[in-house]
């Protein structure tokens, strides 16, 4: 597949940018994510729009401190995009459409069978969501039309709103749209200091579409270093690492942006853990900001589940144990 068909529609279409707030410093962080990314797309010919999106029960958020409940939030925010539109109109001709969603959810309300959410990337009809998380995939899916969606790791305690997790456990395996999952401890890139995607391949048609989304992403001068894991190198690794050459080596995208790039086998060696845990090991050899995944959908569940473990949280909160260490902004490409 080449670029063109990895956006919902078309390569020339209006890109939706959306990013989950809540007041907390790794919030704060994803919506500087997301503005480091759009900055880059103003010369790309299309337009972009920008959502912020804050969820939150009344009566819990009158029991916050001020600077946490839902006014002061949208307020900041409101005021966040002042500045993310004047610096997105400096890059390019192009000018910056944005706005602020306010969602009242009561957490005492039922859970809501994720079979009815059509929108949804439904993993087992019996499962189901809580409160806050079906407003914020209503919204998404219905008043915004997200084609990519930001949160932090773990937002203000990082509680538990569910039997699955917290919300971005929830996020994960039920947003149809592709995730950033920013996380606390590496820092932003900052504009022009050029940025390092790392790329997790298993020869799937998911993996492959993750890099071709890597490169739509990326920056002018940007480093691409592309990584399969397995525990010997056999005619599937050597496929899997000659098809990623040759995606990057023929993309104009990747071309006029002038990317780098590697593309490396790594053993999986006996007795020095998963393949998760190599792959994490990689990111922060090369100092990955963006460690570029992807969630399984039900039709490739197992294979991608036995190649990646527990890094892709395939599975929810029970498998996430690898990706609280994971230092790099964590892409989850749909």
């Amino acid at each position: 597949a080449g670029q063109d068909s990895i956006m919902p529609h078309g390569n020339n279409s209006d890109l939706r940018w959306c990013v989950l707030v809540d007041g907390s410093s790794v919030s704060g962080k994803a919506f500087d994510s997301l503005c480091y990314f759009i900055n880059g797309q103003n010369t790309e010919g299309r337009k972009n729009e920008v959502a912020v999106m804050h969820a939150y029960d009344k009566m819990i958020d009158l029991e916050k401190p001020i600077h946490l409940q839902a006014p002061r939030i949208v307020q900041q925010y409101e005021t966040n995009l002042i500045r993310a539109r004047r610096n997105y109109d400096l890059k390019g001709p192009g000018r910056l459409n944005s706005k602020v969603f306010s969602l009242e959810f009561k957490s005492s309300d039922e859970l809501v069978k994720v079979a009815s959410l059509e929108y949804a990337e439904s993993v087992g009809t019996s499962e189901h969501a809580p409160p806050v998380v079906a407003v914020i995939l209503d919204c998404i899916a219905k008043d915004f039309h997200a084609d990519f969606v930001f949160m932090g790791s773990f937002g203000v305690g990082g509680k538990r709103v569910g039997e699955m997790g917290s919300v971005t456990d929830y996020m994960l395996r039920l947003c149809n749209h592709t995730m950033v999952v920013v996380k606390h401890w590496r820092p932003v890139p900052k504009q022009g200091d050029g940025a390092t995607f790392l790329i997790c391949l298993d020869g799937s048609i998911a993996a492959n579409q993750g890099l071709e989304k890597a490169i739509f992403l990326a920056r002018e001068g940007d480093k691409l270093v592309c990584v399969t894991v397995s525990r010997h190198k056999g005619p599937n690794d050597i496929e899997i690492i000659e098809k990623a050459q040759a995606c990057i080596r023929t993309s104009e995208i990747a071309t006029r942006k002038k990317l780098s790039s590697q593309v490396l086998w790594i053993p999986q060696v006996e007795g020095e853990g998963t393949a998760a845990e190599h792959l994490i090991r990689a990111s922060e050899k090369h100092e990955a900001d963006f460690l570029v995944l992807y969630p399984p959908c039900p039709s490739h569940a197992l294979t991608s589940a036995q190649v990646f473990g527990s890094i892709n949280t395939a599975h929810g909160a029970k498998n996430r144990e690898y990706l609280i260490e994971l230092g790099s902004t964590a892409l989850y490409c749909r």
